[in-house]
């Protein structure tokens, strides 16, 4: 039920009366003019602004007693059943709107607009655009929009956050070598029961934590948010519109780059995993910890050999049953991926003698030498390729892992028909998301 707009009518009246100024407000920012191969050009300026929580703060006790201000509390819990104290909190909010945007808009739009952002504030939530800087991607040319809600686009000038000074930037990874990416999202409904568990709660957060892990199984690449912001697109302006930071961090060892001709491709692996959960607590399956493995083995602050290991372990918990000898799960590895019409069986089998190779004497206390790492590390993005298109195929096939190995096997020693249908679906699979193994 939308709310009635001769309560707002009435309480923006009675603000008026009050004939408030607003504060005004200078603060310094930071412009970034330019970037080119001869370096980074940066223009400080003095902003100013009307700031109108202040002097109406000053009336917050008398404007609460107003008959107004409850008729308009009553006709907002009526309509939206916001608890009373949250809707009371946010009437100041309400008004230094009306006070800030009065003069750009005419007095029945204003109002209008008002009733439909106050109505969403206490119920779905108020929209707003969420922009993440991102590290272990890099987009080249014009913006791509995956989904009808996430945007992906190289850094230009204006992304800078203005209020951040650029010599004293924090250490980590520099914002101008991030990729943008932008998520139209909602901020959490005031004056609701709150259930952690309901898929609702924590929405905007959700949405980020899915985007960033389809990335990062586009390519292998250990795609992260550096620093999230919001950026308000609503009238009504509420402390949560503030900044949300994950702080300095450091970049992953595995990164990507992707173009606008992708778009298509881009589009179908999003499509391809539009239910995958943004993060798991219960329930876990193989193709889970699979995930889970290789999201940890792309991740910042892994050195090689630590890598390797969570790779391997990811491969096994897909194609190894407890208490089998490692071949089998080498040879069903190679045998998958020849079926989907990724690899050769032979090179598959080598590849995964090679990483054991490695893989055995450090499981078991031994320090390789310098000179074996530096021969491992090539193997480590086939590895992960391996184990990424892995996890695709089985979400494809459906993540039953004993249903998958019992049909590998029979595809293994049987020929003709029950092979060719196994193949088939891997295939199509592989077809429909645009899969593809570099050469091994």
């Amino acid at each position: 039920m939308p709310i009635a707009t001769p309560p707002l009518q009435s309480y923006f009246g009675k603000i008026g009366e009050l004939r408030i100024a607003p504060s005004v407000r200078h603060g310094q920012t930071w412009k970034l003019q330019q970037r080119n191969a001869t370096g980074i050009s940066w223009q400080p300026e003095v902003a100013t602004w009307r700031d109108w929580h202040e002097p109406l703060f000053g009336y917050h006790d008398s404007i609460l007693a107003w008959d107004e201000a409850a008729r308009l509390v009553l006709a907002i819990h009526e309509a939206t059943g916001a608890d009373v104290a949250f809707v009371r909190g946010a009437l100041l909010d309400i008004a230094a709107a009306f006070l800030q945007n009065s003069e750009s808009m005419t007095a029945n739009e204003l109002i209008t607009n008002l009733a439909r952002e106050t109505y969403d504030l206490f119920t779905a939530g108020l929209p707003v655009n969420f922009r993440s800087f991102l590290s272990g991607i890099k987009i080249e040319g014009s913006p791509m929009n995956p989904r009808a809600d996430v945007t992906l686009r190289p850094f230009s000038t204006e992304d800078w956050p203005a209020h951040l000074d650029p010599s004293t930037e924090f250490g980590g990874v520099g914002l101008m070598d991030c990729a943008i990416l932008e998520i139209q999202g909602r901020l959490p409904a005031l004056g609701q029961p709150f259930d952690p568990f309901d898929p609702k709660a924590y929405h905007w957060q959700r949405q980020i934590e899915q985007v960033l892990r389809i990335l990062r199984f586009y390519r292998v690449g250990g795609v992260q948010s550096v620093r999230t912001q919001s950026v308000p697109t609503t009238l009504i302006r509420i402390p949560l519109h503030g900044q949300f930071s994950a702080g300095p961090r450091h970049a992953s060892p595995f990164e990507y780059t992707i173009s606008s001709v992708e778009g298509e491709a881009l589009r179908a692996h999003f499509e391809f995993l539009s239910e995958l959960p943004p993060w798991k607590i219960e329930d876990f399956t193989a193709v889970d910890i699979a995930m889970e493995r290789y999201e940890s083995a792309i991740g910042p602050g892994k050195f090689t050999e630590e890598i390797l290991l969570h790779v391997v372990i990811g491969l096994e918990a897909l194609f190894r049953r407890r208490s089998e000898r490692r071949l089998l799960s080498s040879r069903r590895l190679a045998l998958f991926l020849e079926l989907a019409g990724l690899a050769e069986k032979a090179k598959v089998q080598r590849l995964l003698e090679d990483a054991y190779r490695f893989r055995n004497p450090y499981v078991h206390g031994e320090v390789l030498e310098q000179s074996d790492v530096n021969r491992l590390q090539p193997f480590l993005v086939p590895l992960l390729d391996c184990l990424r298109i892995s996890i695709l195929l089985f979400l494809g096939l459906g993540p039953n892992k004993e249903s998958i190995l019992a049909r590998l096997e029979k595809a293994e020693s049987a020929h003709g028909t029950r092979r060719t249908r196994l193949g088939e679906e891997l295939r199509t699979v592989a077809h429909t998301i645009h899969l593809q193994l570099p050469p091994l």
